[in-house]
């Protein structure tokens, strides 16, 4: 039986799950969530409140997935995304906090400090 897996880390831990890495992972494994290094000072945090508007990123070349990934941030539902995926066993590295670490927003929230 497969076991649902989250994963909270950087590529080095995400990557165990592509395909391109390791052909068979999917043989014993669901992974149910994986979001993109963030910092647990940044999951753990308030969210940010943001205007619709500052997604524009007037003259700047983004990707949706980038969007989504600052979105993921500012609204802080990380913690609510892996109660609802209901994995077996969470794989957490900290990469992302040891390189990246954190910017604070205000007393209460912090983002990921991860330069594009």
């Amino acid at each position: 039986m497969k076991k649902k897996l989250a994963v909270i880390g950087a590529c080095m831990s995400r990557d165990i799950f592509n395909s391109s890495f390791v052909s068979n992972w999917k043989e014993r494994f669901d992974l149910v969530y994986a979001p993109f290094q963030t910092t647990l000072l940044s999951l753990m945090s308030a969210p940010v409140p943001y205007s619709r508007a500052l997604l524009s990123f007037e003259g700047k070349e983004y990707s949706q997935w980038y969007k989504n990934i600052l979105v993921h941030e500012l609204e802080k539902d990380f913690l609510n995304n892996l109660i609802s995926a209901a994995p077996d066993n969470l794989l957490i590295d900290f990469y992302s906090d040891t390189v990246n670490g954190a910017v604070e927003v205000n007393k209460t929230a912090y983002l990921t400090n991860r330069p594009k």
